[in-house]
């Protein structure tokens, strides 16, 4: 499968990030968001297909930019590494699962 073949996937996240005004939330609401919807979105796929992992880093570069306040428009710096902020509660980081990791638990 190429990448091309997961734009959907992409566009579809990034559709349901236009109805949602990130500077409007807080840090939190946004993580929470991202946990609940942002992540259910492409569950569905990885159980069924191994992305490529240029897909599952776009993924997160969405998630990432959402979380800080970024947009097409506006680029913010991230505060935290991805690193530390995808790290488990119990490690200290925020729990936001990365993408590569996740499709290759599924698998």
């Amino acid at each position: 499968m190429r990448i091309t073949d997961f734009d959907f996937l992409v566009d579809k996240l990034r559709v349901k990030l236009s109805g949602w005004a990130a500077s409007s939330l807080s840090t939190a609401g946004c993580i929470t968001l991202d946990k609940s919807v942002l992540a259910a979105i492409p569950s569905f796929f990885m159980q069924t297909t191994r992305l490529p992992i240029a897909v599952c880093s776009e993924i997160d570069k969405i998630v990432r930019g959402f979380i800080w306040g970024s947009s097409m428009e506006t680029r913010k710096i991230s505060l935290v590494n991805w690193f530390a902020i995808s790290q488990p509660r119990n490690r200290g980081g925020l729990g936001i699962p990365r993408s590569n990791e996740r499709n290759l638990t599924f698998m």
